[in-house]
């Protein structure tokens, strides 16, 4: 669909305007917005109308199958209704009974993630629907309507949260990453290596005892198939290139997932019902794929998950003792408590990073820079747009643990996370606890005076502030209250900024001060430990001292321990792993053996038939000229038989003519009598060959059928002990040999034959 396109300078009189010509475009600014603007897909009917959401095909969304899109956001919307919203087909009365409906009070928060996953299940589970997204190319797909502007655009103004992910969509699809995409968005997937057990499957082929382990370890999921890049490659020809997969969830279970193949995915020999619909697998399951007799019996090893989270265990404990008494001077600069959060998508919302940091502990704060100033960082609406966010943590531990975090996927990406540096606020009270000429007594509470001046607005916050209570009560609620966006408590207060100037809110200038009196107490107490200790005198401190270092060296000792049975771990696992690539690679090359043999066998089946006809072919030809002959041999009896009778005739006439007498008369008639006895003797006794050169011919057929069914049967004795070629080129010999003889045999008896017959003739 044309979009009309609009400078931006021109007002609504027309291009009347002081600054419009100064606000022209370039030649190639407007050549880019024209094809910006006119190539683009902005209307979702007619050809384009399956990027509609209320296209009609069929989606699974949080456990139940949805007729369109439509339906499915709808029921996330308002759960309460999702019986009643399911059954309506017109999409006009739907959206009718909607908006009488209550809505999900999470609604605002979780609607975009709601909408990818609704998105990539819709396209996932439908090929051709797939193919046609991947057919608009380069275009922009934006959806115009008139009235939702955060997942379209109404009037070219909106956010079109659907335009955007349907094109990502498309991106994963040209880069062949949609399936990927689809399993780590729509399934919460374990992100950490460490934490994914190991899947054994003991490979064995029904009706046999011989049986394969095949270990798939270090990813969150698992592809099986016929392709050679899947985890587990399956020859079988009813197994589709892209067959079934299984997926790791946090928490240790595993799905068994059908990616619509053709001739189905079993579990424990059932039918998965549904395509793309994961099915819980556990230890001791069988799973076969198609027609296949092979079987995998599933073994889920969580043992290298224990080991790990004991390892970590003890070494946080030990860092945490250490760290306890140690201070850094390189993280001067840094907050202890302030994380910063980068390589976020741009879909992020303050609750999935809630839900993703929330259990380490209580979170005080939350901030999503934002692009628009218009939009405060705190809003219920904000995105990570920029791809950072800052979280404040109630404890300094806490957030120290927060920072294994790094590396995780959060949205489908993967995040860093470090200390946030001080602002300047954060960095001129430290330098006022920690300076040498100043300490704690010397350290002033502000009072309301300090903050008339306007650059100093923004930290307004009384006199006589106590923090106190206001921990305690964070910390007695759980961690999901702390999480919630619309806790006045946390998100609620307003901060009052001034543009350009990059100020404090008055919450974060109390949480200041309250770390900065907690420091000056550590300072105070710090002070007195050191002159009670200076009272002790010298042998307490000897005894301590002594007391540390051997405490130091058992640590020492403990950690040297445990990284040598690590690395003797590691060299039997790499052991182990050598030696299962060298089992896999002979199974390889012995399934390309028996494959080679098994074609090598086909080829000579192919050229034993192909002889077989051609030796056929020669008989059934020999046979019709021997027919050929036979008819005209008789043709020429015929003729010749007709020729005498004739002779006869002739001659039996003369004589009568001749003879006038009767004795000669009666002598001409015994004469031809015995002419007469003596051709039908003659018709007899070629009678009599005829059928005797039959017989022969049927009994050489006979003899012929008999050898080759005994050829036959030697070459599958041969073919059992592989001793084919040769004897096959042997058995062709002799046959030839004996068909040339017999060849010979039939033309001198037919020759012997036609001579006795002229002899008889003269006589």
């Amino acid at each position: 669909m044309a979009t009309p396109f609009t400078p931006a300078g021109a007002g609504r009189g027309g291009l009347a305007g002081a600054g419009f010509e100064q606000m022209l475009l370039t030649p190639a600014q407007l050549a880019a917005a024209a094809r910006c603007m006119y190539t683009r897909i902005d209307s979702f009917t007619g050809e384009y109308k399956f990027l509609s959401l209320d296209y009609p095909c069929m989606v699974f969304f949080q456990g139940r199958f949805f007729p369109s899109a439509r339906h499915a956001l709808l029921a996330a919307r308002h759960p309460k209704a999702v019986d009643e919203l399911s059954v309506i087909e017109d999409i006009k009365t739907l959206k009718k009974v909607a908006k009488e409906k209550e809505e999900d009070p999470d609604w605002t928060r979780l609607r975009l993630k709601w909408l990818e996953h609704i998105q990539r299940d819709k396209f996932r589970r439908h090929a051709d629907l797939r193919e046609k997204l991947k057919n608009t190319g380069g275009r922009e797909l934006v959806w115009l309507n008139n009235a939702d502007s955060f997942f379209g655009q109404v009037h070219n103004r909106g956010q079109n949260h659907l335009g955007r992910i349907l094109m990502e969509i498309r991106s994963n699809i040209n880069e062949d990453t949609e399936l990927e995409s689809w399993i780590v968005i729509c399934h919460d997937i374990e992100t950490d290596e460490r934490s994914v057990p190991i899947l054994k499957l003991l490979e064995r082929k029904e009706g046999e005892t011989q049986v394969t382990e095949i270990v798939l370890k270090g990813k969150s999921f698992y592809r099986l198939g016929k392709l050679p890049d899947n985890d587990l490659v399956a020859l079988n020809p009813s197994i589709s290139r892209r067959h079934a997969a299984l997926v790791v969830l946090k928490g240790g279970s595993v799905l068994l997932i059908d990616l619509k193949s053709k001739a189905k995915t079993f579990k424990n020999g059932v039918a998965l019902e549904n395509d793309h619909v994961g099915v819980q697998v556990e230890t001791n399951d069988i799973i076969s794929m198609g027609t296949s007799r092979r079987q995998y019996l599933l073994e889920i090893d969580n043992t290298g998950i224990l080991d790990y989270l004991q390892r970590r265990s003890r070494e946080l404990r030990k860092e945490i003792a250490m760290l306890e008494d140690d201070f850094n001077p390189n993280s001067i600069n840094k907050s202890a408590t302030r994380l910063f959060v980068g390589g976020l998508a741009y879909n992020t919302s303050r609750y999935d990073i809630c839900e993703l940091f929330g259990p380490v502990g209580p979170i005080v704060d939350v901030s999503l820079p934002q692009i628009d100033r218009a939009i405060p960082n705190d809003s219920e609406d904000a995105f990570a747009v920029r791809g950072i966010a800052f979280i404040e943590f109630a404890d300094r531990k806490d957030a120290r643990t927060a920072l294994e975090l790094s590396g995780r996927h959060l949205c489908g990406r993967p995040i860093t996370v470090n200390y946030a540096n001080l602002t300047k606020e954060e960095r001129a009270v430290q330098s006022a606890l920690l300076g040498e000429e100043k300490c704690l007594s010397s350290f002033v509470p502000a009072t309301s005076k300090t903050f008339e001046h306007p650059t100093q607005r923004s930290l307004h916050t009384g006199t006589n502030l106590d923090l106190s209570e206001e921990f305690a009560d964070s910390k007695r609620r759980s961690r999901w209250d702390l999480h919630d966006d619309r806790t006045e408590k946390n998100y609620g207060a307003d901060e009052s900024r001034i543009a350009g100037e990059g100020l404090r809110s008055e919450k974060e200038a109390q949480r200041e001060m309250f770390v900065a009196a907690g420091r000056g107490s550590e300072t105070g107490r710090s002070n007195f430990s050191s002159s009670a200790s200076g009272l002790g005198g010298g042998e307490v401190d000897q005894e301590r001292g002594e007391r540390e270092r051997e405490t130091e060296n058992e640590r020492d000792r403990e950690r040297d321990s445990e990284n040598e049975r690590d690395r003797e771990r590691e060299r039997e696992e790499r052991d182990r792993e050598r030696e299962r690539e060298r089992e896999r690679e002979e199974r390889d090359r012995e399934r390309e053996r028996e494959r080679e043999r098994e074609e090598r066998d086909r080829e000579r089946e192919r050229e034993e038939r192909d002889r077989q006809r051609e030796r056929e072919e020669r008989d059934r030809q020999r046979e019709r000229e021997r027919e050929r002959e036979e008819r005209e041999r008789e043709r020429e009896e015929r003729d010749r038989q007709r020729e005498r009778e004739e002779r006869d005739r002739e001659r039996e006439e003369r004589d009568e003519g001749e003879s006038g007498s009767e004795g000669e008369k009666e002598r001409g008639r015994g004469e031809r009598k015995r002419e007469g006895e003596r051709r039908r003797r003659r018709a007899d006794e070629d009678a009599k060959e005829r059928r005797g050169e039959k017989d022969e011919r049927g009994d050489r057929e006979e003899r012929r059928k008999k050898r080759r069914g005994e050829t036959s049967s030697s070459k599958d004795e041969r073919r059992h002990h592989g001793r084919r070629g040769d004897d096959k080129e042997e058995d062709g010999a002799s046959e030839k040999e004996r068909e040339e003889t017999q060849d010979k045999k039939d033309k001198e008896s037919r020759k012997r034959k036609k001579e006795r017959r002229n002899s008889t003739q003269e006589e």
